[in-house]
């Protein structure tokens, strides 16, 4: 099969928003977001601004409920209110984004997630002495 270089790209991926709790810990919280995945210049237009970008880029969700554990339509206003609510959040859906748009999941990284060769994690070389 060959590669075919899509238009449009869009990808379910699973998200996982770590939420602050008492102690110094975080619990996991998995969910499902469908990612419109950016070319590198509407990329690099949006990237400065995480809520713009995320409005942007977050095209669907599931297992969203609002503070009633009812379903949280992915709607704009609902997409602002969320990503505009808390910085673990936008840095969950951020992570994901990045991980979806290399293909690389983040155990694979070291440092934070990134398109260039700093955040890959480095090749082990063998010494030539």
């Amino acid at each position: 099969m060959s590669f075919k270089l899509a238009e449009n790209d869009y990808v379910w991926w699973p998200t996982a928003i770590e939420v602050p709790v008492d102690g110094g810990n975080t619990e996991t919280h998995q969910l499902e977001a469908q990612y419109d995945l950016l070319d590198q210049d509407e990329y690099n237009e949006l990237v400065d601004d995480d809520i713009v970008f995320l409005v942007r880029v977050v095209k669907d969700w599931k297992d969203v409920t609002d503070h009633n554990d009812q379903p949280l339509p992915c709607t704009k206003e609902n997409k602002l209110k969320l990503f505009k609510s808390r910085g673990y959040i936008r840095l969950g859906f951020l992570s994901a984004y990045h991980e979806a748009v290399t293909g690389i999941k983040a155990k694979n990284l070291q440092g934070q997630p990134a398109s260039g060769r700093k955040g890959r994690k480095p090749r082990n070389r063998k010494s030539t002495n």
